[in-house]
């Protein structure tokens, strides 16, 4: 399982001026010219480019495959997992005819089968949560007569093992706490199937459009793009300021990758439709998903 997570925190902000921006193919052309480079090199060229369209997993594998070493590759991740939320290149897109209203009404209904008789009555397992922290540095600047921060390139500060308990359709630590962290760090849960029951409840009262058939690792992909409005929200942001803690259900929207033969959902993301004036103005999260084995 992968997770991008992507949050945006404190006041006004202006892009970088050093990002370039590139597609998937000039990105592949970039670093076909950084074959005789060091690591280190090629890791400070990833940094300052910024993606306009997503990278698939077998994209990103294609050219981690390349690079010279750790730095690089930490670099890619950050540049994969920052493009989570855009929209996959042409060349990525199957031409197969849309699914008619009949169809894609069955696609869904075979979804909803598999979160409620495989996700909601999973068995009780543990699993190692890897978590990779990145960090980027603010600069107060001015911006064509803007007053503004920018925030610089991204840089890793640690990784990180948790030892994660399911036990009756919750994550646990191992000592069977409640998953948790420090005010000021950045925690989600509920990736490991929570988070799909939830969705789908909330898509009761929200919409469902068909969006493309997608080419992946195991298969072609059918994509469906919703929206949950507020008053059916239960999508919880939560953070905590100088003086309390905030709870948020807000709106929310995204995407949802689905194997059309089995319903078996392979990537979902939802992106919180939060306040700009709020101390956290954007969280989006990303979760792509793959088969397991759980030992007895």
């Amino acid at each position: 399982m992968r997770l991008a997570l992507v949050v945006m925190l404190f006041g006004t902000c202006v892009s970088p001026v050093l990002a370039k921006s590139v597609t998937v193919e000039q990105l592949q052309q970039s670093l076909s010219t950084m074959h005789d480079l060091p690591d280190a090199q090629v890791a400070q060229k990833l940094s300052v480019l910024e993606l306009t369209e997503g990278l698939s997993d077998r994209s990103h594998a294609h050219l981690e495959g390349r690079l010279p070493g750790t730095a690089s590759r930490q670099a890619l991740a950050l540049l994969s997992d920052k493009s989570a939320f855009l929209d996959l290149p042409e060349s990525e897109l199957v031409a197969r005819t849309v699914p008619d209203h009949a169809a894609q009404v069955a696609l869904l209904g075979r979804t909803r089968d598999y979160v409620v008789k495989t996700i909601a009555k999973l068995p009780d397992f543990i699993a190692t949560r890897e978590t990779t922290k990145f960090v980027s540095s603010s600069i107060n600047a001015h911006v064509n007569s803007l007053k503004g921060v920018i925030f610089g390139p991204f840089r890793h500060i640690d990784s990180s093992k948790v030892v994660v308990v399911y036990r009756n359709g919750h994550e646990l630590l191992d000592n069977g706490k409640r998953l948790s962290g420090s005010p000021k760090e950045l925690k989600t849960e509920g990736e490991f199937g929570p988070v799909l029951i939830t969705v789908f409840n909330d898509l009761a009262k929200g919409t469902v459009f068909w969006g493309h058939w997608e080419q992946s690792a195991t298969g072609v992909l059918a994509l469906f793009r919703y929206s949950v409005p507020q008053r059916a929200s239960h999508y919880l942001v939560s953070f905590s300021s100088l003086t309390e803690k905030t709870r948020h259900y807000p709106a929310y929207h995204g995407e949802i990758a689905l194997d059309p033969v089995t319903g078996s959902i392979m990537r979902i993301s939802a992106i919180a439709e939060l306040d700009p004036n709020d101390a956290v103005s954007s969280a989006s999260l990303s979760v792509e998903y793959g088969p397991t084995e759980i030992a007895r």
